[in-house]
């Protein structure tokens, strides 16, 4: 019987005890001190906003139009530690650091020019980074990671390939990577260094290793496939 009157009456909705006097004045006292502290955060964080938008002003040269600029105008900057370049079509101002910069920078390239003065580009060494600036595309050394390297065999064995097909006699197989190198422009272009062994040899596993170089130009897949340039054997 009193398992039917409990289906029987409606759902009651708990509500949780009232808060006693002494919890609500603990709570009243603690509502004002947070409003206060809100509001001096927000005030503190206005003031730091106001501080930084004054203390940002444009320099003075800025303020005038470019026609009424002249070299004078950029004397506050003759002893600032960082480089400073400003050119229009009148005239060309440099700070000190930036006059210092450029002298390293075309003593840097010198001193590459002549070390690499009689290296091909399948032997290019490591440019300093004072000399690696924009304008200079030399080739440079390719760093061979597990990423790079299968990029590189499917370029020697295609070169290998032309090789075969164009010299009388032909039959290499291609062994192992050697060195590769890359200029900036035009990208893709690869000059490899690589080992190879005669299969036609009478002992093919101890076929002595002929080392060969190939400039191959790894086009994108929307411009075709990759361009063979040359393959030759590498001179003694």
């Amino acid at each position: 019987m009193s398992m039917e009157l409990d289906t029987l009456l409606p759902s009651v909705t708990q509500h949780p005890p009232p808060e006693s006097y002494v919890e609500i004045d603990k709570r009243q006292k603690l509502e004002p001190e947070a409003e206060e502290e809100s509001e001096s955060q927000s005030n503190s964080e206005q003031e730091s906003d106001s501080e930084s938008e004054s203390e940002w002003e444009p320099e003075p040269w800025s303020l005038k139009p470019i026609e009424d600029l002249v070299e004078s105008d950029f004397y506050m900057y003759n002893d600032d530690s960082n480089p400073y370049l400003f050119s229009c079509s009148r005239f060309e101002y440099k700070n000190k650091a930036q006059i210092k910069k450029e002298e390293e920078v075309e003593k840097a390239v010198a001193e590459y020019e002549e070390r690499s003065r009689n290296l091909t580009p399948f032997d290019a060494i490591p440019v300093p980074p004072l000399a690696n600036i924009f304008g200079n595309n030399w080739p440079k050394p390719i760093t061979i990671t597990d990423d790079v390297r299968p990029v590189l065999i499917h370029l020697s064995k295609l070169a290998l390939e032309i090789y075969n097909q164009g010299t009388a006699n032909a039959n290499y197989v291609f062994n192992e990577i050697v060195k590769a190198t890359s200029p900036f422009i035009p990208s893709g272009t690869h000059y490899i260094t690589f080992e190879a062994k005669d299969a036609a040899h009478v002992d093919p596993f101890n076929s002595p290793i002929t080392t060969f170089q190939a400039h191959v130009w790894n086009r994108r897949p929307a411009e075709g496939p990759p361009v063979v340039k040359s393959c030759s054997i590498r001179p003694n």
